[in-house]
């Protein structure tokens, strides 16, 4: 009986009211409130210390590389065929493993000069349109660059792929980027 009347005591310490959270919440502030001056130091030296170290530390650049070695293995005959249709997802279990075959072709076509090569080739012969102004008109991107002054009137051309203009270097980095998903 004794026990019973614990256990409801003690379920009812651990309900809260609406009164006693607000409570609790003023006396938080208050608490904080307080210290005010603790916290607006502490952030400032804590920006300062950031800052400072954003002036101090090196940028540190990545890049990334990948080559293939084509298999010494000279095949022939029905080899030939295996290869393309391994190049389908078909794997006829020839063994053998080239340049144009799985992970390969893939990492080939994500490479930055397949994609370049491939956005700044013309694709309207009367025109003379690359690739990336068709796929800017396809996906809308010129209409989200209308407000800004700098792209505005920005045009891809052959000449760029060639570095020519060097402006346009990070905004082909990123378009690229984009179309491959990174």
């Amino acid at each position: 009986m004794n026990n019973e009347i614990e256990q409801r005591y003690k379920k009812e310490d651990d309900e809260i009211s609406l009164k006693d959270l607000i409570l609790k919440i003023k006396e938080w502030w208050n608490y904080l409130w307080s210290k005010k001056w603790i916290i607006m130091a502490a952030g400032i030296v804590g920006g300062l210390l950031g800052l400072g170290y954003s002036f101090i530390k090196k940028p540190i650049y990545t890049a990334t590389t990948t080559f293939v070695l084509e298999s010494g293995e000279k095949s022939g005959g029905l080899a030939a065929y295996a290869g393309v249709a391994s190049m389908m997802g078909i794997d006829l279990g020839s063994g053998g493993g080239g340049i144009f075959q799985g992970d390969n072709i893939l990492d080939l076509y994500r490479s930055r000069k397949m994609i370049e090569k491939t956005l700044f080739s013309p694709v309207d012969t009367i025109l003379k349109q690359p690739l990336i102004e068709r796929y800017l008109e396809i996906n809308k991107v010129r209409k989200s660059w209308e407000e800004k002054p700098e792209l505005k009137n920005l045009k891809f051309t052959a000449q760029d792929l060639n570095g020519s203009t060097n402006i346009l270097a990070p905004k082909i980095q990123r378009l690229r980027d984009s179309v491959i998903g990174k």
